[in-house]
């Protein structure tokens, strides 16, 4: 999701998207139903050698200093490039939890970065349409262990001009 090359291919999806669709002045453009953030019920996503590298900067930015990082991770890390996200299965493994949770939050920031993408390339088309997705990531219709999925819905409310959350009353009621 990092990658120079994704990014370009997404631009060019959304432009061909705006430019087959955007005559109709739809007046939003919904990227996804049920759009979760993991595949295959996995949630520790993208360790590619972008995606590491990314992840260094979010925390070189958070921490500041290598020794901060190491202090909250209790880690013994030499520099910033020894650094590497961990899965949850890891985390639980070594106790190195905070390593987790920022890898989760750099991944909320880096999913909540492909929706001004999407806005800015279809805007073009349609200068106002609302960009944003539905049905997903929705407490009161998902699993229990998709809450360690991650969500981080104030980056994503700021990063999306809608979204839509569905209503399932048999499971709210079965709650």
């Amino acid at each position: 999701l990092t990658d120079p090359g994704y990014e370009r291919a997404e631009r060019m999806f959304y432009r061909q998207i705006a430019d087959g669709w955007g005559w109709l002045c739809p007046p939003e453009y919904n990227l996804g139903d049920e759009s979760r953030f993991t595949v295959r019920g996995e949630k520790d996503l993208c360790f590619s050698e972008t995606c590491i590298a990314d992840f260094r900067r979010f925390v070189r930015e958070e921490y500041g200093t290598i020794e901060r990082l190491n202090e909250e991770y209790g880690t013994g890390y030499g520099d910033w490039e020894e650094v590497m996200p961990i899965s949850l299965a890891q985390a639980r493994e070594t106790g190195e939890v905070p390593a987790w949770i920022d890898h989760r939050r750099h991944m909320n920031a880096v999913r909540a970065s492909l929706f001004p993408i999407a806005a800015e390339e279809l805007s073009g088309a349609h200068p106002g349409a609302k960009i944003g997705y539905e049905g997903s990531d929705d407490p009161g219709h998902l699993p229990r262990t998709l809450a360690l999925a991650g969500v981080d819905y104030y980056q994503l409310a700021r990063a999306m001009t809608f979204t839509r959350s569905e209503e399932h009353t048999s499971e709210l009621q079965s709650h």
